[in-house]
């Protein structure tokens, strides 16, 4: 670097004796002797230049770069003529049979204020009168942007768990943002600061895009094949219920009622009608004639000489066609598969907010099953410490969220800083920690001051540390 920072010296000399145009600009050059990345030296510098009373706002800016993260500092700047020269990037067989001669090499111009209508076209809906109870502001819409792309990584960060830009992750967070908005009171990113309130909404939201990756990995597990099942114990009042694998499933006395009054009926193929009485509930009555549906066998409730309605089951009278034995064999066949699956009926005793109670329990403890294995395989961390880790987990995340922001809004807000993490933290159950526990702001330490020092970023284009030409 110290011997590019030299030939770069010589060719502005150079350029400047020779050409007439570079006598007409003011050259900048800041290399290896000033710390910090070349992208952000030009954004600080953009910087002072604004905050100067005689900037004009329609000055126009060329940025030349791949990185992806110079779209996001010239979409923050909000200067109106903004664009950014790239290079043509080719993979796989056309970058090996390229040419590498420069007068072979395609550039292209994105001006960023297509990508600032772009925006505005996105999120038209949230412009309608009554959306917002805060006037819509273009430009804290493209804050917000920003600070939702940092959730899929940036140089500094990790991408959130299952956000990936391939797999669709912006244009997910752009419908929860615009279902989330119009409750936050205001927006997320105000001019580089995090309002941790309105982030834990958002977070919330995007939790709830993560039960469904949960669910996606458990799905061949057999307790949540059975799912359905739980889900359906609540019917159970109004009759039986089949499992996903076509289990019966049955309360007690629905179970009593088969094996020792239905079933034996049906063995002995009794020509005596079956009085089952007055006294089955709702539930049970219904199940017997759902099974004589199955079965064939005929149904009928009688009044007694007290006035009470008997449930009675019969057989069919015979009549001459019933004697193809190739029919009553058939019969019997159907006969048997139904006994057989009465036989084999799961027995539940639930009221349909006990089931769903109890399937709510059983899922939330698979959950949390599933986002323990989350950290502690990627982290490493002992049970016992889990909680704490945790935590400090979710501080570190957010103030490196706050972090990036200052950097790309103001400069570098802590040289020593780093999020000491490989991978970041699931959004589920930790909104709330993760907004609440962490400080946006921030505070700088001794070592931080120290290490500023002569190299604070608001100092990087005077004196000594910046060579004009």
């Amino acid at each position: 670097m110290a011997k590019l920072s030299y030939q770069l010296r010589y060719f502005v000399n150079k350029k400047v004796s020779e050409d007439t145009d570079w006598q007409q600009c003011e050259i900048v050059l800041s290399g290896h002797e000033v710390p910090g990345e070349g992208e952000h030296k030009i954004m600080e510098y953009i910087r002072n230049a604004k905050a100067q009373p005689s900037y004009n706002p329609n000055v126009r800016h060329c940025l030349y770069g791949l990185d992806a993260d110079l779209i996001m500092l010239g979409l923050l700047s909000h200067d109106p003529h903004f664009c950014l020269l790239r290079e043509e990037v080719t993979f796989g067989r056309a970058a090996n049979t390229k040419s590498k001669e420069l007068e072979h090499q395609k550039f292209y111009l994105l001006h960023l204020c297509i990508v600032r209508e772009y925006l505005e076209l996105e999120f038209q809906e949230l412009q309608v009168e009554g959306s917002l109870s805060f006037p819509f502001d273009l430009e804290s819409i493209i804050d917000d942007f920003i600070l939702m792309a940092f959730f899929v990584g940036n140089d500094f960060l990790p991408n959130l768990p299952n956000l990936h830009i391939n797999e669709g992750a912006l244009a997910r967070m752009f419908a929860l943002y615009k279902k989330v908005l119009p409750t936050c009171g205001g927006y997320v990113n105000e001019r580089g600061v995090i309002k941790l309130e309105r982030l834990e909404l958002l977070l919330n939201e995007l939790a709830k895009d993560e039960v469904d990756h949960f669910e996606d990995d458990m799905s061949n597990e057999k307790w949540f094949q059975s799912k359905k099942m739980e889900e359906q114990l609540g019917d159970l009042a109004v009759g039986r219920k089949k499992t996903p694998k076509g289990q019966l499933v049955v309360t007690t006395s629905q179970k009593d009622l088969w094996k020792k009054k239905v079933k034996p009926f049906i063995n002995k193929r009794s020509q005596t009608p079956l009085n089952l009485g007055p006294g089955l509930n709702a539930a049970d009555r219904q199940f017997v004639k759902d099974l004589a549906d199955t079965l064939r066998i005929e149904w009928a409730t009688r009044e007694d000489d007290e006035g009470e309605r008997n449930l009675i089951l019969s057989f069919p009278a015979k009549t001459g066609d019933d004697d193809d034995d190739d029919d009553d064999e058939e019969a019997n066949t159907a006969v048997f598969r139904v006994v057989k699956q009465y036989d084999k009926a799961l027995v539940v005793d639930v009221t349909a907010d006990q089931a769903q109670e109890s399937y709510g329990k059983l899922y939330q403890q698979k959950y949390d099953a599933w986002k323990l294995k989350y950290y502690v395989g990627k982290f490493e961390w002992p049970l016992e410490k889990y909680e704490s880790e945790l935590t400090k987990l979710c501080e570190n995340y957010v103030e490196g969220l706050q972090w990036v922001l200052y950097y790309y809004y103001r400069g570098i807000a802590s040289w020593p800083w780093f999020y000491r993490y490989h991978y970041s933290p699931l959004t589920s159950g930790k909104a709330s920690l993760m907004t609440r526990k962490a400080d946006p702001q921030l505070p700088l330490t001794s070592d931080d001051r120290c290490c500023q020092g002569p190299w604070r970023q608001s100092e990087l284009y005077q004196g000594r540390t910046v060579q004009a030409f």
